[in-house]
């Protein structure tokens, strides 16, 4: 899988490093951070653009949380135009039922405004994932009404995609009331979602292809907070629309004071600064963000943007622990060009168009997980989105797992109610024989281990964080297979058998990376 790379310029003509550039791409792969699309921009000029094949420029990709920072532009073009305000109240636009006019933190709803919803301040007692709503099949807006409001909206920051699906909701009501007003002076619109309003104003001046539904369980109601699917050039688009103060091609698209606003922020904790959607930097830099390494990034006083589509873990900080580490480092201070560095570009060349997807080699997981401890496992349908058990009461046998890798061997390490298990696996289709009383009866016809059996083991890497380890026990008909999936902070155990008089499967379990003391 390799990248194909455009440059436009060299980087050093546009005061970027290429040696920087180069460095930064050793260290995702050495950190096995799986990057689908790369285009960073200077003074308007593309000074890198690469696409890891099968993905391309001419392909779409989901941006995730992205889309908030979108999204809220159809907010801001209806308030520089006196058709929406920031103190609104959002009970106002879709009266919430009698029995949530009865809850005991109505009194709190109420106040909620148009700008909590922008500023992610709106009091709620948790966070709602875009996972956690797209199976509900009823409205969304009275899924809002149900959030506990626990603190006083405008005092307490809290990141949830409820916040923008009302603020798109919002959106969709005032586009309405525009519409209905028309009808009665002129030609009516036929624009009534933020999608589509968003089109008009924004994607199609840029020229920006996209996908992204026109109404969710409530009707004319975009996703907001997620849903948008765009080309990586089209996401730069948007980040060269804002690091020009709003302008593109001669047009102000997006009101210069609004483009200011969108970077101050409202939050007081020092560790997370947040605008209107959209998230702060160091060095004045703001960003779009979303899951799994979805990043558009601007900075102003650097006058360069950098997009990114990429696929890596959600708890990989990817942002805060590689990004901010190598940009905006890479770029002089005074956007004027830099000494030629023809040794730094011809290698940056090269290794752009020779870059591969680095998941199929295991030396990060090596690194990461060699002699750590995985503990507090549970049944993974019993683990919340953020990795949290639920319940604890059907807890598996499993206590703690380590593995330690050697040249030739990897120890197996596990901790259960019999005690603890150590058995040594060949690699690469080597096995090694070892005696073991670690076994499930479950699949293995009920036979209990009472006392040692015969193991010969091997085992091989999947892909670069998925490990099969096969243990044969060679005195009986039993073949054990465990897939072990890792990810920085977790483990997921898949625990299979060749043959059996019942189930041939444990249900897949999952434990945590035990932090060092």
């Amino acid at each position: 899988m390799t990248i194909t790379t455009k440059l436009e310029n060299t980087p050093e003509e546009q005061g970027v490093s290429s040696r920087i550039l180069l460095s930064m791409f050793d260290d995702l792969e050495s950190r096995a951070f799986e990057i689908h699309a790369f285009l960073l921009t200077r003074n308007n000029k593309v000074v890198a653009e690469g696409y890891a094949r099968p993905y391309s420029a001419d392909r779409v990709h989901m941006t995730h949380s992205m889309t908030k920072s979108v999204l809220v532009c159809a907010a801001v073009l209806l308030i520089s135009e006196g058709k929406l305000e920031l103190d609104q109240k959002v009970v106002s636009f879709y009266p919430p039922s009698i029995d949530i006019q009865k809850q005991d933190y109505y009194s709190k709803l109420k106040d909620m405004t148009v700008g909590h919803l922008m500023t992610m301040r709106t009091g709620h007692e948790k966070e709602v994932s875009g996972s956690v709503w797209r199976p509900i099949k009823t409205s969304w807006i009275d899924e809002f009404y149900k959030i506990k409001v626990v603190n006083q909206p405008g005092t307490t920051f809290l990141y949830t995609s409820a916040s923008t699906y009302m603020l798109s909701a919002i959106i969709t009501a005032v586009l309405k009331q525009q519409q209905q007003q028309q009808q009665i002076t002129s030609t009516p619109t036929t624009i009534v979602s933020a999608s589509q309003f968003l089109n008009e104003r924004l994607f199609r001046p840029l020229g920006i292809k996209y996908e992204w539904p026109d109404s969710t369980t409530d009707a004319d109601v975009s996703p907001g907070a997620n849903g948008l699917s765009c080309k990586l050039q089209d996401m730069a688009k948007l980040a060269l629309l804002f690091v020009n103060k709003g302008v593109w091609k001669g047009e102000q698209l997006i009101p210069a004071d609004w483009v200011e606003k969108i970077q101050q922020n409202h939050q007081d904790d020092d560790e997370t600064r947040y605008g209107y959607q959209w998230w702060l930097g160091p060095n004045g830099a703001y960003y779009m963000n979303g899951l799994f390494g979805q990043l558009n990034v601007v900075f102003p006083s650097h006058n360069a943007t950098l997009s990114i589509f990429a696929g890596v873990p959600p708890q990989s900080n990817f942002v805060n622990d590689f990004i901010w580490n190598y940009f905006p480092k890479a770029f002089s201070a005074d956007n004027n060009e830099i000494p030629a560095d023809p040794e730094s570009l011809l290698k940056l060349r090269k290794r752009l168009s020779t870059l591969e997807l680095v998941q199929d080699s295991p030396d990060p997981t090596i690194k990461l997980v060699h002699a750590k401890k995985f503990v507090d496992f549970v049944v993974d349908s019993e683990v919340d989105d953020n990795g949290n058990p639920v319940k604890r009461a059907s807890a598996p046998d499993i206590k703690m797992m380590m593995f330690s890798f050697e040249k030739e061997s990897i120890l197996f390490t596990l901790r259960d109610s019999q005690g603890k298990h150590t058995i040594p696996i060949g690699q690469r289709g080597i096995f090694i024989d070892s005696v073991t009383r670690f076994n499930r009866s479950q699949l293995h016809h009920e036979y209990e281990s009472l006392t040692p059996s015969c193991v010969a083991s091997t085992s091989k890497w999947i892909d670069g964080r998925t490990l099969l380890l096969d243990l044969v026990y060679v005195e009986t008909t039993f073949r054990d297979r465990l897939i072990i999936q890792f990810t920085p902070r977790h483990i997921r155990v898949t625990h299979s058998v060749n043959t059996n008089s019942s189930s041939f499967q444990l249900p897949m379990i999952k434990g945590v990376l035990q932090q060092s003391k």
